[in-house]
Formats: C-alpha cells, sequence, structure tokens
C-alpha cells in the first residue's frame, strides 16, 4: 500500500526502442536491497512492445507496483526531453538515472543512499562496468578530483565520469530553477554533471563497480550512419553552448574556457569520419565552434595525428587524401 513517506531514491528510466535489453534492466532495478524507492519510465513513444514487456516483469515484483510510474510522451522527443520529464516528476530524496538497455547491482542504490546520508553528500558516484558483447568488459577506473574546479575541468577534458546514472544527486539539486536544462541527447550528461558539482557543497564516491554498461551496435553511440553521426554533432554542440552560457552566467567562464574549447573539439569529431571522404560538412565543422578550431594546433590535449587530419580538413584536401590512399591500398593488394 502507498504511503505519504518520501521516497529515498528516485530513478529516471528513459524507454525507447529497448526490447532486447529492458527484461534484465528492470528485474535489476526492481531486485534491488533498497526498499524505499520511485522508478519513473519514460515511455518516450517507443515503437516496439518494451513498455509490455516492462509490465510483464512488474507483476512478478509485486512489492514494486505502488513505486512504478509510467509516464507518456505525447510523441517521441528523445533522451534528454525525458531525463528532464522525469526529474521534473521525481518525488524522491535523490534522483538518478538507469538507461534502459544497461543493468546494475542489486544492492547499488543502497550503497549510494547509505554513502549520501552517512557523510552527508549532495551526490554520491559508484565505478561502473562497460560491456561491449555481454562477455568482454573494462572496468571504469575514472580518477576523481577531491578539488571542485579541477574536477569540472577533468569532466571536460574527458578525464572522468560524466555519468548521469553512477550520479546519485540530491533532488533538491537537479530541480533548482538555476539548472540550465541540456537541449539535445548527445553530451547532455555532461552539461548537467558539470552543473551539479558546481552547485554541490560536497561529494563523495563508492568504489565497487556497481552500474553496468552495454555499448551495442544498434544504440545512439554505436551507430555510424551519416544522418545520425551530423544529429549528434548538432544535439552535442547545443549542450556545449549550455555549458558557454551557464559558465558566463556564473561568471567563472574565464576558468574554464581552454577546456572547454577542448570539450568542443570532441563534439567536432563526431564529424570527422564523415569529412574524411566529403567536404560537405565542413563549412559546419569550422564555423560551429571558431574557437576551437583555432585552439587546436596549441593544444597539448590533442596528439599530432588529430593535428593533421585536422589541419587537412581545415584545408579541404582530406578527401583527396582519403581517396588517394583508398587507390593505394587496392594497389598493394
Amino acid at each position: 500500500m502507498r504511503t505519504n513517506r518520501r521516497a529515498k531514491v528516485s530513478v529516471v528510466i528513459p524507454v525507447y526502442g529497448v526490447e532486447k535489453y529492458i527484461e534484465r534492466c528492470v528485474r535489476t532495478l526492481f531486485g534491488q536491497t533498497l526498499d524505499d524507492m520511485e522508478f519513473i519510465f519514460v515511455n518516450d513513444c517507443t515503437p516496439d512492445c518494451s513498455i509490455d514487456l516492462l509490465c510483464s516483469v512488474l507483476e512478478e515484483f509485486p512489492q514494486r507496483k505502488e513505486q512504478v510510474r509510467i509516464i507518456n510522451q505525447p510523441h517521441n522527443m528523445g533522451a534528454a526531453k525525458a531525463r528532464e520529464v522525469g526529474i521534473k516528476a521525481a518525488t524522491g530524496e535523490y534522483i538518478i538515472h538507469c538507461d534502459s538497455d544497461d543493468w546494475v547491482d542489486c544492492d547499488m542504490y543502497r550503497q549510494m543512499y547509505e554513502k549520501a546520508k552517512a557523510d552527508n553528500l549532495d551526490y554520491v558516484i559508484c565505478r561502473s562496468v562497460c560491456y561491449t558483447d555481454g562477455i568482454n568488459h573494462t572496468l571504469i577506473t575514472d580518477t576523481i578530483s577531491d578539488n571542485r574546479e579541477q574536477f569540472i575541468e577533468d569532466m571536460l577534458h574527458s578525464k572522468t565520469t560524466v555519468s548521469l546514472c553512477s550520479r546519485l544527486v540530491k533532488a533538491a539539486t537537479y530541480q533548482s530553477d538555476r539548472i540550465m536544462i541540456p537541449c539535445g541527447h548527445m553530451m547532455e550528461d555532461r552539461a548537467y554533471s558539470i552543473q551539479i558539482a558546481y552547485f554541490s557543497k560536497s561529494y563523495g564516491y563508492v568504489e565497487g563497480p556497481l552500474y553496468y554498461y552495454f555499448q551495442h551496435g544498434d544504440s545512439v553511440c554505436g551507430r555510424k550512419d551519416e544522418a545520425l553521426l551530423v544529429r549528434n554533432f548538432k544535439d552535442a554542440a547545443e549542450n556545449m553552448v549550455v555549458i558557454e552560457k551557464f559558465f558566463k552566467r556564473e561568471g567563472v567562464y574565464p576558468r574554464y574556457s581552454k577546456a572547454l574549447c577542448q570539450a568542443e573539439f570532441v563534439v567536432m569529431g563526431f564529424l570527422m569520419p564523415l569529412l574524411e571522404k566529403s567536404n560537405k560538412y565542413r563549412n559546419m565543422w569550422m564555423n560551429t565552434f571558431p574557437k576551437a578550431v583555432k585552439a587546436i594546433w596549441r593544444s597539448p590535449m590533442i596528439g599530432f595525428s588529430l593535428k593533421v587530419k585536422s589541419f587537412l580538413i581545415y584545408t579541404g584536401i582530406c578527401p583527396v587524401i582519403y581517396r588517394l590512399k583508398r587507390i593505394i591500398l587496392v594497389w598493394q593488394k
């Protein structure tokens, strides 16, 4: 029976096209050792049987039924909007996200919540494992700096985690009107995580790997078709603008401007596979982040080969070099 007691943790789970994976995900969510929870599934107009499978598994966990909410979007709006909707709807003391093609350790949310309460932390990060085929995996061992400014810079440099799925955050931080809401799907986690770190007074982490990412070929990150790469670039670019505006609003842009250029160069990488073959998106690559383009040549963070490739793109001769390389490879065979 539902009580008026506030949930300890709200988990926000976007759902779209995950019928192959959602059963595994929700079993690990409903099997959590933490009892006082809220599960918010945001149905982003999934075209498959994902929601039916979710409801089927829920029948096996009757004690969780009153803790589950399914929010149906009016039309497909993307994962970033689904997260925003879930955050606004959450009533728990802390909020965390979970992608519906991943899974979690059964003790994850209890460990993170108890760490947050014991040390009076605004948010807690956990270690993660990345799977590519369900068997081979990599333990993600990012260094988490105790210095907040350095930690934010490390997030911009992609030196440490920005994942929202491994961050248990006070609901008051997420739901503050001072948070600038990310727009596109790509790198919305970075935009959120940087602001969370900026506004939080304290944070910590639990060592054991508790979250399990599953990178499969049909995921947004796994696919490499032209339309998706361009969309990913545009979405990520929008979120870089959100971060820049946030830094400027808070008066800290000079402190992070160089690191931001580095993050923008990472976004430019979405277009590089296309620019090898054609100059179709060259102007987009050069004009979206003009400061980052200028910073490429003097950045110690960018390797020599990437600088050469960037120079070839900048001069417009990259497709010629690419075709010549292909001809040589064919001739050598």
